[in-house]
């Protein structure tokens, strides 16, 4: 009887030890999986946290961050609300850095739609010319 449970005892053993390691690697496999996370959230939204649009005496004026790193795909350009382009400030790869894009207003009237396009994001915001 002795010998059965010295052997009950050393498989408990081995099983919670088991159970240990596999607790172990969930949580830390589960922080690497945050911390990449994060690190990849704040790559795929440095353009949109520092996009900024205005217009100036007739002047559209448009400002965005390329996150460091190596050149990013980036473009921008204002569609009608019925869906016709009307003009694209920015098509092709851009250094890190802050940039700014410019384009005359016109003759458009109404709400348009300005659309921010990177390597990993989509942001649309509707501006409006009186």
């Amino acid at each position: 009887m002795t010998e059965q449970v010295y052997e009950w005892l050393i498989t408990m053993r081995s099983a919670l030890l088991v159970s240990a390691v596999c607790v172990l690697l969930y949580i830390l496999g589960k922080r690497m999986t945050m911390a990449f996370r994060k690190s990849e959230t704040q790559v795929a939204f440095s353009l949109v946290d520092e996009f900024q649009s205005e217009i100036l005496n007739g002047t559209l004026n448009v400002s965005f961050h390329v996150p460091k790193g190596p050149p990013m795909h980036v473009e921008i350009s204002v569609i009608s609300a019925q869906g016709d382009m009307l003009t694209t400030l920015q098509e092709g790869e851009m250094s890190p850095g802050t940039h700014t894009r410019s384009c005359e207003v016109e003759d458009w009237k109404g709400r348009c739609v300005l659309i921010l396009r990177s390597e990993n994001q989509r942001l649309e915001r509707f501006i409006s010319f009186e």
